[in-house]
C-alpha cells in the first residue's frame, strides 16, 4: 500500500464520482496500492483513479492515468459486486483508457496482484482483498436502502412470474444500481466539453505536444539563439554606422585633397572606441583605399605636391568615391554573411 501515491497528483480529464457502495468498502478510500511488472509501475487508488509510470530512462517515458473511478462492475446473474471500472484516462488515439479492477478473495492483505492490456486502450488489474471472501460481502441486496431493496424484490417477482425476461431484468437492476449512484455514465458532451474549457484556460505552451523537459530545454536554447541575433543585429548596425561616417570622412578628404597622412589620422580617431578585431578589419579597408589611391596616382595620372595627392579633375574624384563606395558595400556585405 503507497502512503504518498503519486497517482493522486495527476490530472484528469474529468472528476471521480463519488465514493459509493457497501460501507465495508470504503475503508479503502484514500489509499493506493502498487504493483511493478516488467517495464511498468501501476498504482490502483480506490474510488479514485488508475496509473502506469514506465519504467525507462527515456526523456519522454510515459506515465498517465488508465481510468478514473466511474463505478461498480456488477454481475447480473450472481447479484454480486465483481470490481470497479475505471474509465476516461488519458487518450488514446481517437478514444481513452480504461481499466476494470476484479476482486478477488485472499485471506492476505489488500494487494495488487496481476495487470494485463487486452485490446487497445483497455486494461484490466486483478486486486486481491479479504472484503470479497463472504457472499455476503459481494452481495448488492445486503447494502440496498429499504426503499430499493423493495424495487429489487418486485423486479424478481416479476421474473418469477413470467412478466420480465432475463434482459429486462437486467435492465431493472441496473436502473436501480444507477440511481443509487453505484454505475454511472459519463456523458460524453459533457466530457468534450470540460475538456474545450480547461484547454481554453491553457497558454499556447501548455497546449503544444510533447511537453516534456527535451522540448523544454530546447525552447530555452531558442532563446538564446535569439539573443545572441538580437546582439549580432545590434553589432552590425553600429558597424554600418560607422561605415557610413568613415565613407563621408574619405569624401571629405578627397574633396578638400588632404594627404594620405591626414586620411590615415582622420581614420584612426573614428576607430578609437572599436575593440581590436573590429579595428584590424577596418584598417584593412584603410589599406585598400590607400592601395586603391596608388592605382589611380597610375592610372588617372595624379600629381604630387608636398606629399598631397591631388586630382587633375572633377570627374576623376567622382570615380575614386565611386570606387570607395563599392568597397565598403562589399565589406558589408562579408560581414553579413559572417553572421
Amino acid at each position: 500500500m503507497t502512503s504518498n501515491p503519486r497517482s493522486l497528483t495527476i490530472k484528469s480529464l474529468v472528476d471521480p464520482i463519488p465514493a459509493v457502495g457497501p460501507s465495508h468498502f470504503l475503508q479503502m478510500k484514500g489509499h493506493c496500492f502498487g504493483l511493478r511488472t516488467e517495464g511498468y509501475n501501476y498504482e490502483f487508488c480506490p474510488f479514485y483513479n488508475v496509473s502506469q509510470r514506465e519504467l525507462s530512462n527515456r526523456w519522454n517515458s510515459y506515465h498517465g492515468l488508465l481510468g478514473v473511478w466511474s463505478g461498480w462492475i456488477y454481475h447480473n446473474q450472481s447479484d454480486y459486486l465483481r470490481g470497479m471500472r475505471y474509465t476516461f484516462g488519458d487518450r488514446c488515439g481517437s478514444s481513452y483508457k480504461n481499466t476494470t479492477v476484479i476482486f478477488e478473495c485472499s485471506e492476505t492483505n489488500n494487494s495488487l496482484y496481476a495487470a494485463t492490456e487486452g485490446d487497445k486502450c483497455e486494461f484490466s488489474l486483478i486486486f486481491f482483498t479479504q472484503l470479497v471472501c463472504r457472499d455476503e460481502w459481494r452481495a448488492v441486496f445486503p447494502h440496498l436502502e429499504k426503499e430499493h431493496k423493495n424495487d429489487w424484490l418486485r423486479i424478481q417477482l416479476d421474473y418469477a412470474m413470467g412478466i420480465l425476461t432475463e434482459k429486462g431484468v437486467c435492465h431493472g437492476k441496473h436502473k436501480i444500481l444507477k440511481k443509487i449512484g453505484w454505475i454511472q455514465e459519463l456523458n460524453m458532451t459533457r466530457l468534450r466539453n470540460d475538456e474545450a474549457e480547461r484547454e481554453s484556460g491553457k497558454s499556447l505552451y501548455e497546449r503544444m505536444p510533447f511537453n516534456s523537459p527535451f522540448m523544454r530545454h530546447g525552447m530555452e536554447e531558442s532563446n538564446e539563439c535569439q539573443t545572441e541575433l538580437t546582439a549580432l543585429r545590434v553589432k552590425l548596425s553600429e558597424s554600418q554606422t560607422l561605415l557610413q561616417l568613415i565613407n563621408r570622412t574619405f569624401q571629405s578628404a578627397l574633396s578638400s585633397n588632404q594627404s594620405d597622412a591626414d586620411i590615415v589620422m582622420s581614420l584612426t580617431e573614428l576607430l578609437a572606441p572599436c575593440n581590436d578585431t573590429e579595428e584590424a578589419s577596418l584598417l584593412q579597408l584603410n589599406d585598400s583605399v590607400v592601395s586603391l589611391q596608388e592605382d589611380n596616382r597610375t592610372t588617372h595620372g595624379y600629381t604630387t605636391d608636398d606629399s598631397s595627392i591631388k586630382l587633375e579633375t572633377k570627374g576623376e574624384r567622382e570615380t575614386v568615391i565611386k570606387e570607395l563606395n563599392t568597397l565598403q558595400e562589399d565589406y558589408i556585405e562579408e560581414e553579413i554573411d559572417g553572421l
